[in-house]
């Protein structure tokens, strides 16, 4: 087996000791390479990638063109573009780092060393998954998650000691094997999830979403978390798995609907974005399909007839909501004609539409989540302390009521019935349907899109194969996909 030589290519200028034959620049690489006999090469790219079509991008793409050994790869530039990737630390660090304090640290990566041995070992594992020569990572505290930002980084941009680091690290490393993440062989596919390590209370937490990527990996998936950032790559992707908090408006729908557009398998597609979001369209679609619901009425005017008319139809309390609501928010209890007014008069300041329905008080509300048509799990969602509703937004303590998950076998037949019947006429995605029972009668209040699958609540009963019939059913439709 011939021998593998390792090349450095820098841009314009090159900070630090060129002097040595492995450093060129990149006019000799595109001008003397590919050379007849060659022994087989590895390319560091050192110059700046951070711009499309830059010589940077164009010494990765032509090293792969050339068959050439190159990190990083076209695909992880851009990856790593505009705001870098993100990752919980939890899948990186080892029981030597619990004690250390993260916030507000930062480091420079150098072919998986860091100037300070404390971080070698997420250093390495970081490099494993992400193939860059120069790495800066910082960490985010979030709701008490801890958060690392992945961004590639450029000699031009290092101090003195980090340029002596890596001049250091890129000596003793020239006659080492590189490593690989195994999922640039194992895996059939890419699967983007879709987070925001922002949200107060997203869809999934964070142990779930470990949980979805192990899972993803066993159905031959790598899984990849993307934030709001990382629209320009997400062509790059097999697959969509949207778990933040969807809104039409918003940039999880422009996702959701380029990942469409681009062959991609979308969980939650578009179309069911557009029926969910909005209570108006859920509410018409129930009536007009017979799907046992509250009684409801679409509201337009605040006007004394309507006011009147609202009266006729409805006892108080009744319930006010805003088409667009999530976690309980937008939805209003109103007692009296005055609080009717005032409320109705907020809503349509910023809807031209507002829905009442009648009030109907249970200890618990049900949530069957349907995948493809068919039930996967079941939980009782009971309401907060002292509250009317599972979540009280006008508290600090108590915010959320408790669960209880059931198998799907134990679900009332009443409940499973409505529950199929009313997400069949949203599509074949993943839902969550709320259902109200009363008298052994049940009443679908909302279907959403995007409902929560967390870690100890919905998966109490399944555990992980509440994520693998999810992974499940993304390979099945990439098999159906054919390519």
């Amino acid at each position: 087996m011939s021998q593998i030589k390792t090349i450095y290519v820098y841009g314009n200028e090159c900070p630090i000791d060129s002097s040595s034959s492995n450093f060129i620049s990149f006019q000799d690489y595109l001008e003397e390479y590919p050379k007849i006999n060659e022994n087989r090469l590895k390319v560091v790219n050192l110059c700046d990638t951070s711009q499309y079509l830059s010589i940077g991008y164009y010494c990765s793409l032509l090293a792969e063109a050339r068959g050439h050994q190159v990190m990083p790869s076209v695909k992880l530039i851009n990856e790593l573009s505009g705001e870098g990737a993100n990752r919980l630390l939890d899948d990186y660090k080892n029981h030597k780092l619990n004690d250390l304090e993260y916030i507000e640290e930062s480091f420079v990566i150098c072919l998986g060393k860091t100037r300070e041995d404390r971080f070698n070992f997420i250093a390495n594992k970081i490099f494993i998954e992400f193939n860059a020569p120069i790495l800066e990572i910082k960490f985010n505290v979030i709701q008490k998650n801890t958060w690392i930002n992945i961004k590639q980084k450029y000699l031009n941009q290092l101090d003195t000691e980090d340029l002596l680091f890596c001049q250091k690290v890129f000596d003793e490393s020239v006659h080492k094997k590189w490593r690989y993440s195994q999922q640039k062989v194992n895996y059939r596919w890419d699967l983007a999830i879709l987070v925001d390590p922002n949200e107060t209370s997203p869809p999934s937490n964070k142990l779930a979403l470990k949980k979805f990527i192990k899972a993803a990996n066993q159905h031959g998936m790598n899984a990849t978390f993307i934030t709001d950032q990382d629209i320009n790559i997400i062509s790059q992707f097999d697959a969509l798995f949207i778990r933040e908090t969807t809104f039409i408006n918003h940039h999880t729908y422009l996702f959701s609907n380029q990942g469409q557009k681009r062959g991609l398998v979308v969980i939650d597609d578009p179309d069911s974005i557009l029926k969910c979001c909005n209570k108006v369209y859920l509410t018409d679609l129930f009536n007009y399909k017979k799907v046992p619901t509250l009684k409801s009425k679409i509201i337009s005017s605040i006007d004394t007839q309507s006011i009147l008319d609202i009266e006729s139809e409805f006892k108080y309390p009744m319930v006010l909501k805003t088409p667009e609501s999530s976690f309980s928010k937008g939805v209003f209890k109103v007692n009296t004609k005055n609080e009717l007014k005032a409320m109705l008069r907020g809503i349509f300041k910023e809807s031209a539409l507002a829905l009442c329905q009648e009030y109907l008080y249970t200890s618990y509300d049900w949530r069957v989540g349907i995948l493809n048509n068919k039930p996967i799990y079941g939980c009782k969602y009971f309401m907060a302390k002292d509250h009317w509703q599972i979540y009280n937004n006008h508290t600090k303590k108590n915010i959320s009521g408790l669960h209880e998950t059931v198998p799907t076998y134990e679900i009332p037949p009443s409940v499973i019935e409505v529950a199929m019947k009313a997400a069949s006429l949203i599509g074949n995605g993943l839902y969550g349907i709320d259902i109200k029972e009363c008298d052994g009668k049940a009443y679908v209040i909302e279907v959403n899109d995007n409902p929560n699958i967390d870690s100890g609540v919905e998966d109490q009963i399944s555990g992980i194969e509440l994520y693998m019939q999810i992974m499940g059913e993304f390979s099945r439709r990439l098999e159906l996909r054919g390519r």
